[in-house]
């Protein structure tokens, strides 16, 4: 795709944002132009010097021509403008209206006047003109052109722009049926093309073309470039060919001729930069002439001999990789610009560009070849990159569940192990309990440029793309404030969608333009929602192959990087009809809501910071394919951000630069709006012995966590201890704390069956206590005998009272007692009485 490309987005409110560079209209998009011309029969262009300008053209010069362009109508209805074509070989530069447009039945011509390019050679005139029923109405064109090497009459076609309703000829054209690119068939050709003539003189008339020579090439090249000596006089033409000075580098193989009139003749000039260093070399070849208007002819020659490429080299960051962190590649090298660079990373991967991102997934020492090119060579550097696994954060154990009585205090230990093979720094924070669930998993997918990324591939980047320096949370404990409802509103900055800053990708076409704007917070951000007021083209945002949103940290008042160069916190990538993504709307219909919470299935955690917000789709076609964040009515921190880092309009943004600053916009900020829960660090009840540290490779590090119940009411609390570290694929861990605070053990008691036991008779003890936990009874039978557990059986040797005691304990809250005084009776007695038989007689 050119520079010369036309950004339009065409609105309905009569809003129109362009980005036009100088002489940069598609055909598809001066199609749009048409407007219908009926019963148009016999409308015409024709050269008129009149109305300014020259009367003949000379080969290679700097000139301007006019044209009357009448129009003829028997409907009375609407003409849009002429479009003219000149000879291949020249060049329009301009296009103006001259004198003031009239009609001769009483229509008049629109105030409005705008010109468009459709090729180097072809230019249109939007002119609207609003005839009477029966009318004919004539306007008169101008055109700053660069002519060509022809010597005779130039023709030059013309097309009328019209509609596709109405009866014909609604196309009228030139006789020679010309039809300009994108628009209707031409439906009358009935008259000639204009006709611009040639100089010429009744003395001899010396024309040399070019009017100059300009040659780049290499070291060790050697070029011919064509030159024409022609007579425009009527009389014989005697000339003689040479140069200022003598150069080793300039040559030509004819040096003199003679002409008669109209008359041409060709030559060859040689450039040899064989034995010439990088520079610019100039020289001169006079032609002298019986021309007795230029005797002299001196046409200016250079050769520019370009730098080779050379000292190629690269680094990257960080310097030390982990597997699995995203890493950031920038090519330097010596010579003539451009300089275009290829990588070859090893791994099956390849990109293009000075400034490129690669992840390696796997640890290992990988051999990365990068190779520059220029026009006049190519060289290559090659370098090895050591890939290690980077830090690995675990912590035992996954969760602390404190239970203890109102008053008491407690100690737990949460230790903090790495796992990888370099050092593990890492902080921590406390924080109320939040909606999460997968916050405490390690993700096991990879940071992803998505620049490298397939069009509605899912992928969320939790570990970032950079070895980011470990988040400083705020130190315990902190005053905590209440946490917004989920819902609320975090940030908003609302839009009445009067501009935009177009932010878009068309990957299969190269460029690429993005838009970003900055917010901030000062507590954890649990995002659900993200808004974006946006402003679609002809074609609606639904209809892209994919849509992004992506976080970048700040760097110095601007985003960390952009997509394909790295250095985002998180992204988000997925198609148009996804059903976490709304397509809400707005006056411009544009509106984009994504459901983070749906997306990701869990929230957005974003720590305090200064943050920028990136979104854009990716496009198939262009113009019709394109898409831009709205304006905001605020003017928040740093103004928005714009970058074209393929410089696909040639302007030379290729680095963030505020659009209002540029002059392409007006406004400060752009539209949206982020949704969630907000949530204040610190926890009044719990506290750490160290909130941050550093930790060696295979080895942990202790801390003690205290759990202060004083003041605390009987019942359940939970918080959680937020790990930040630079392990890239877990940068946040949770650890969720659940305190139980419990009330003490009371009300112990116990009953024994049977009621009035006998000595020697086993009875069955029976304990009961109210609250407490993981409660223990112990009994003192009153006999120096003692038994344990809920249910205890016991006999007595002897009758008598005895005092039982039961104590009800739980691990937590303390001691209840009973005690109880039990009778034992004296065990039953039974006599047999047996009969005496005695014999008698």
């Amino acid at each position: 795709m050119k520079p010369n490309m036309v950004l339009c987005l065409f609105f309905v409110m009569s809003l129109v944002l362009c980005l036009v560079p100088a002489s940069s209209v598609q055909p598809a998009a001066a199609a749009a132009l048409a407007r219908s011309v009926d019963g148009a029969s016999g409308s015409y262009v024709a050269f008129d010097p009149s109305a300014g300008g020259e009367s003949c053209y000379v080969p290679h010069r700097a000139q301007t021509f006019c044209f009357k362009a009448e129009s003829f109508t028997t409907e009375g209805h609407v003409s849009s403008g002429v479009i003219q074509r000149f000879p291949s070989d020249w060049t329009v530069t301009r296009s103006y209206l001259a004198g003031t447009p009239a009609c001769t039945g009483g229509g008049a011509f629109a105030a409005e006047y705008d010109t468009f390019a459709i090729s180097p050679n072809e230019a249109g005139n939007y002119h609207l003109r609003y005839p009477a029923m029966v009318d004919n109405c004539v306007a008169h064109y101008c055109y700053e052109v660069v002519t060509g090497a022809g010597i005779s009459d130039a023709s030059v076609s013309w097309f009328w722009t019209g509609a596709m309703d109405g009866p014909a000829p609604l196309f009228p054209c030139s006789s020679d049926g010309y039809q300009p690119a994108g628009f209707s068939a031409c439906d009358e050709s009935i008259k000639p093309p204009s006709s611009v003539p040639v100089c010429t003189s009744p003395d001899p008339y010396l024309s040399v073309s070019p009017p100059s020579l300009a040659v780049e090439q290499c070291p060790g090249q050697v070029s011919a470039q064509p030159m024409r000596v022609c007579n425009l006089g009527a009389e014989p033409l005697t000339w003689s060919l040479g140069e200022g000075a003598e150069t080793d580098w300039l040559s030509e193989d004819l040096a003199s001729g003679t002409l008669e009139m109209l008359e041409c003749q060709d030559l060859s000039v040689t450039f040899d930069a064989t034995k010439l260093p990088p520079g610019t070399y100039s020289a001169e070849l006079h032609f002298d002439s019986n021309d007795p208007t230029s005797p002299r002819v001196t046409v200016p020659g250079s050769l520019v001999v370009p730098e080779p490429v050379h000292d190629v080299a690269f680094s990257w960051e960080p310097s030390n990789p982990y597997a699995g962190n995203r890493m950031v590649f920038r090519a330097a090298a010596q010579g003539v610009e451009p300089i275009s660079y290829a990588w070859d990373f090893q791994e099956g991967t390849a990109s293009s560009g000075a400034v490129v991102s690669q992840l390696y997934a796997t640890p290992g020492e990988y051999l990365v070849t990068l190779t520059a090119t220029n026009a006049c060579g190519q060289e290559s550097a090659q370098r090895t990159v050591t890939v290690v696994t980077g830090p690995v954060l675990e912590l035992e154990p996954p969760a602390l569940s404190p239970r203890q009585c109102g008053g008491a205090q407690t100690e737990q230990t949460l230790r903090v192990c790495n796992a990888g093979s370099v050092p593990l720094t890492w902080s921590l924070g406390e924080w109320p309990t939040f909606s999460s669930s997968g916050g405490r998993q390690r993700s096991e997918q990879m940071a992803q440029s998505p620049a490298t990324r397939q069009a509605g591939e899912q992928l969320v980047l939790r570990a970032g793309s950079l070895q980011l320096p470990t988040l400083q949370l705020p130190a315990p404990p902190v005053p905590a404030a209440s946490p917004l409802e989920a819902g609320a509103v975090l940030w908003d900055q609302p839009s009445d969608y009067t501009d935009a800053s177009l932010s878009s990708s068309w990957p299969s076409l190269g460029p690429e333009l993005y838009s970003a704007d900055d917010f901030q917070n000062t507590m954890l951000w649990a995002i659900d929602t993200i808004f974006v007021a946006g402003v679609a083209g002809m074609t609606p945002l639904e209809s892209a192959t994919a849509l992004h949103w992506c976080i970048y940290p700040n760097a110095a008042g601007v985003p960390a990087g952009y997509p394909g160069a790295g250095g985002e916190t998180w992204c988000w990538s997925t198609l148009p009809d996804d059903p976490a993504v709304t397509h809400s709307g707005g006056p411009l219909a544009g509106d984009v809501v994504l459901d983070v919470t749906a997306a990701l299935g869990e929230p957005l955690f974003l720590t305090p910071g200064h943050w920028w917000l990136l979104v854009y789709p990716d496009w198939a076609i262009f113009p019709d394919g394109i898409w831009g964040m709205a304006n905001a009515t605020t003017t928040n921190l740093n103004k928005s951000q714009w970058i074209d880092p393929t410089d696909m309009l040639g302007v030379g943004l290729t680095a963030w630069t505020p659009p209002l600053d540029a002059g392409i916009v007006a406004h400060w900020d752009l539209g949206f709006r982020l949704e969630g829960q907000a949530i204040a660090p610190g926890i009044a009840w719990l506290n750490e012995d160290t909130a941050s540290g550093t930790v060696a490779p295979g080895t942990c590090q202790d801390v003690t966590v205290t759990v202060d119940s004083a003041g605390l009411a009987v019942g359940e609390y939970q918080a959680q201890l937020l790990i930040s570290s630079d392990d890239p694929a877990l940068p946040l861990a949770f650890v969720p704390v659940d305190l139980t605070v419990a009330r003490s053990i009371r009300n112990a008691g116990f009953v024994w069956t049977p009621p009035d036991p006998a000595a020697g008779t086993p009875i069955t003890f029976e304990a009961t206590a109210e609250d407490g936990a993981d409660v223990s009874f112990e009994w003192d039978f009153g006999d120096e005998e003692s038994g344990t557990g809920a249910v205890a059986s016991h006999s007595y040797a002897a009758a008598g009272d005895y005092l039982v005691w039961l104590t009800a304990s739980d691990d937590t809250c303390g001691v209840a007692q009973a005690q109880h005084t039990v009778t034992v009776l004296e065990a039953q007695r039974y006599r047999i009485y047996l009969p005496i038989v005695t014999g008698g007689d």
